[in-house]
């Protein structure tokens, strides 16, 4: 089974080579090559050049003028041909037996759309940080991992080539949650998923400690969005798998979202939920947050823990 690696490239002069040595490695024989290179000004497009001369796996490289690693990706799905499609970082590596441990789960189940992988995260200079090992319950329905963020990474996962063929593409004007935007158009089209809890993957994690106020609260709200695009699909075309959890994830969302934009979030939420609606404990939300709630409602539970911060945890 042809399995095409999609590597967007852009000023990845320090990382492209040792990434294409790790696709160059993988045990699984049938593996094509697509470097788009994103209008680099370094180094990067001779690197991978001189990698075509050597490399096991056919190269093939596409230059284009710069537009962002979404676009690339999308630029690399019309070169691919392969059954499946690895779409791959260029800082980040994959472990020999990656590719070929994900294909034979597919086989194993069907060809599903996913395979949702493990990884171990890296900081630049190759410092393990952590495992993030996926667990799979049979009792968990894909869409509820899917709200919580825990159906792999874009290096980590195998992605089936038919949805993209039915017009699945990646979101080009989305800055963040962009990778599970794209599991959502997935599972919309096939919510077959594998899970792979070998973490044969390596994501690498810059160093920046710091982040705008704007970014942060962009990131936040399309989070939320998110959410609400998939409780709002759920309602409409599977409401049989329509449960409270998928509610308070929402409800934990908007939260979050809170402090960022307090306005906006109190809109979104009053959009979102009746007016009788009374949330469930969770990791966000605690039972002191609730009895808080059934007096003062949402905004004014979230103005007053504001208001006291430490004294009031969640």
């Amino acid at each position: 089974m042809k399995v095409s690696v999609i590597i967007p490239c852009f000023n990845a002069e320090n990382h492209i080579e040792e990434c294409l040595s790790s696709v160059m490695l993988q045990n699984h024989s049938d593996v094509e090559i697509i470097c788009v290179n994103d209008g680099s000004t370094d180094n990067t497009k001779s690197i991978i050049q001189k990698k075509i001369d050597n490399s096991r796996f056919p190269i093939q490289l596409i230059n284009q003028e710069n537009h962002g690693a979404q676009y690339s990706r999308n630029v690399g799905l019309k070169a691919a041909a392969g059954e499946y499609f690895q779409f791959l970082d260029a800082d980040d590596l994959l472990l020999e037996d990656k590719i070929s441990n994900q294909i034979r789960l597919a086989e194993s189940q069907q060809n599903p759309s996913i395979i949702a992988g493990s990884h171990v995260r890296e900081d630049i200079e190759g410092v393990e940080l952590s495992h993030k090992i996926l667990s799979q319950s049979d009792t968990i329905n894909v869409w509820e991992l899917l709200m919580q963020t825990k159906l792999g990474i874009t290096s980590a996962n195998l992605f089936h080539a038919e949805p993209f063929k039915n017009g699945v593409l990646w979101d080009v004007n989305l800055k963040h949650s962009q990778e599970y935007q794209l599991m959502f158009n997935i599972l919309k089209f096939n919510s077959s998923v594998a899970f792979d809890h070998q973490p044969n993957t390596i994501r690498r994690v810059g160093n920046s400690k710091t982040i705008s106020l704007t970014k942060e609260m962009d990131k936040w709200l399309a989070y939320v969005q998110l959410r609400i695009d998939i409780v709002q699909f759920l309602q409409k075309h599977k409401p049989e798998i329509m449960n409270v959890n998928f509610r308070q994830m929402l409800f934990d969302a908007i939260r979050m979202y809170y402090p960022h934009n307090p306005k906006h979030a109190v809109d979104i939420y009053q959009q979102s939920f009746p007016k009788f609606f009374l949330p469930m404990p969770s990791q966000v939300t605690s039972k002191g947050y609730i009895q808080l709630f059934r007096i003062l409602g949402f905004k004014k539970t979230e103005k007053f823990k504001g208001l006291l911060g430490k004294f009031v945890r969640r």
